[in-house]
Formats: C-alpha cells, structure tokens, sequence
C-alpha cells in the first residue's frame, strides 16, 4: 500500500436521495392494502338489484372482489353481463379452506372490455350443497 493511499481516508457511501426524488423504476412498490368498497358504481348497482346478494366489497390494488350469497350467483351474473358490462368471464376456479364450515370457494374473473375493468366473485360452500350454475349466462363456466 503507498503512503498516498494510507493517507487518505476511506470514503463513506454516497448519501441516497430521498424517495420523491427517485425515478419511478428505482422507487420501492407500496404495498396495497384491502379497502372496502361499499361506494363502488357496480356494487351499488347490483345492491340495488339484488339487495341481498352481495355480502361483502373490497379492492385490493384496485381490483374488486365481491363475495355474493350462494343461492344468488345466478342472477347476479346475469345483472353483471347484461346490464354491467362483463361480459367475458376470465376463468372460474375452487379454493379449499379446511378449517372452515363452508370450506370451499368458488371463484370467478370477469372482465368488462368497454371499461377494462376486472371482478372478482366468490362463493362459498360445504362439501354438500353444489353452487348454482352460470353457464346459462357464460358458456364458458361449463367445463369438465
């Protein structure tokens, strides 16, 4: 090591900028949070509609997610495609909670192409009581 290096001192890392001022790449992603959505356009329509039909609202990262009671998934399907816009469902799909007494979900992805919008519906179950089906409103949800 020469002198000239021994003499100078070692240099601290350069202070970072404050986030504000950090490119949007560079910047670290807020993480979303669930927020209720009682004021949404489409679940006041459809609690208008149906009034007892949608259980439970919320967004997270600004998707929403309607729970809805079982016995009504049928209607409110219909009220989503004809008179809401979504008429293209992306997938149906199950989920399974054990612990709980209506342990099994099922899930379905609607998309609204006039406003690119995407929902969310579930519905839970009990390993004996079968879920309604939609297939009169998207062919697609019958699958084997």
């Amino acid at each position: 090591m020469s002198e000239q290096d021994k003499d100078q001192e070692p240099q601290s890392a350069p202070e970072k900028p404050p986030e504000e001022e950090k490119p949007p790449w560079l910047k670290d992603p807020a993480t979303p949070e669930w927020q209720d959505e009682d004021e949404d356009p489409t679940v006041k329509a459809l609690r208008q509609a149906h009034p007892d039909a949608v259980l439970l609202a919320r967004s997270y990262a600004g998707d929403l997610t309607l729970v809805i009671r079982r016995e009504a998934i049928g209607d409110v399907a219909r009220t989503l495609k004809d008179d809401l816009g979504y008429g293209y469902m992306v997938d149906v799909a199950g989920a399974d909670y054990p612990d709980r007494d209506e342990r099994f979900e099922v899930v379905y992805h609607l998309y609204n192409h006039a406003e690119e919008k995407r929902l969310r519906l579930k519905v839970s179950t009990d390993e004996d009581t079968p879920v309604p089906t939609v297939t009169a409103v998207w062919v697609g949800a019958n699958w084997p």
